[in-house]
């Protein structure tokens, strides 16, 4: 059994679907469904509740939420991405991405990857195509449950890390076949994942993703990215972390994007060219900082968002933005004449909606 997005059916692939799409958080959230049904998920047959997109953090409803009125079921249709294969399930198992549509087939704008799309169109509308890239913060830690997370332990030393040391070679090398692994798993994803580095916090990375031209293919490769990292550090009994302050007195964790524009004769409308860039380049910077502290609760929506705004800890705590060729600590905003550089939110967010 062949199904439309390429998936084949045989005695050793896939017994099992997860039906999913990401919550306001980031996090996926569906069924699972015999492997069978396929065909009828493709075909927008499932039904999946309006309100496991707007839970809280914790995963539970928003009573207050408009969403909860009745508990009222919504259309589940793909998104054009091919199912891809799960790691550490005991079946043989992959997941559907899906986004929801109300019982009028219209796109149900609780869902953040219909919100991306409507911009996104809006860009296409005038001539343009947003160009995005993103840097992913995270931190491996070794977690028992009742305890304090602990940094985790060097693979091939055998020694626990036990400080800071940014940009530092041998952190990754001593977790070499976990980048391995990540590496290996998003290039069967389609996830452009570009270099990987050390960062300030002890047992923190960051790993970048490559530029493309559809801002809703970099917010899903954002999210699955994140899936892939949790399951790659799951099997070597460690957990990852995206949240943005995992640790008090350590740097946070950021989700930074960067964006430019490009015309319909892929000419980049940011850079004329200049050292300061073009005229499109200031608007935009300008109406990115006047609208900054309203999508703040966007960009940084849980509690534990802001303990990572804290000075002194390489984290924006004002709103602000700087060239490039300038320092750029704390800023929310960087720029060089070619595009800008939000570094504002985190993974613990939906990012669709940065």
């Amino acid at each position: 059994m062949m199904t439309t997005n390429g998936m084949v059916k045989s005695a050793n692939s896939t017994e099992y679907v997860y039906v999913a799409a990401g919550d306001i958080n980031g996090l996926l959230r569906g069924k699972r469904i015999p492997f069978d049904q396929m065909e009828k998920a493709e075909n927008g047959a499932i039904r999946l509740p309006l309100s496991i997109l707007g839970v809280d953090i914790w995963g539970a409803d928003v009573i207050e939420s408009s969403q909860c009125n009745g508990d009222i079921d919504a259309i589940a249709r793909p998104t054009g991405r091919a199912a891809y294969p799960l790691l550490n399930t005991s079946a043989p198992s992959s997941l559907l991405p899906i986004w929801l549509y109300t019982e009028d087939n219209e796109p149900y704008y609780g869902d953040a990857r219909h919100v991306l799309d409507h911009i996104s169109k809006k860009f296409k509308a005038l001539g343009l195509t947003p160009v995005m890239a993103t840097e992913l913060e995270f931190y491996l830690v070794d977690y028992t449950e009742g305890e304090t997370p602990k940094p985790p332990i060097r693979p091939k030393s055998g020694l626990r890390l036990n400080k800071t040391s940014i940009l530092s070679i041998n952190d990754l090398l001593q977790f070499d076949e976990f980048l391995d692994e990540v590496y290996a798993q998003c290039e069967k994803l389609d996830i452009p994942v570009d270099a990987a580095l050390a960062e300030n916090g002890c047992g923190q990375f960051e790993i970048n993703l490559l530029h493309v031209d559809d801002p809703l293919k970099a917010a899903d490769d954002a999210i699955l990215f994140k899936q892939v990292v949790k399951a790659v550090a799951a099997r070597r009994k460690l957990t990852a972390t995206f949240m943005a302050k995992p640790f008090g007195l350590q740097s946070g964790n950021g989700f930074h994007v960067h964006c430019s524009l490009l015309d319909k004769d892929g000419n980049n409308v940011f850079d004329d060219g200049s050292d300061e860039g073009s005229d499109m380049l200031r608007h935009a910077v300008a109406g990115l900082l006047k609208t900054m502290s309203d999508c703040t609760l966007l960009f940084a929506p849980h509690v534990n968002s802001y303990r990572r705004f804290t000075p002194g800890t390489l984290a924006p705590n004002n709103v602000s933005w700087v060239m490039r060729t300038a320092p750029q600590l704390y800023v929310s905003l960087a720029v060089t004449p070619e595009h800008a550089v939000s570094n504002i939110g985190c993974l613990a967010q939906m990012p669709t909606l940065i």
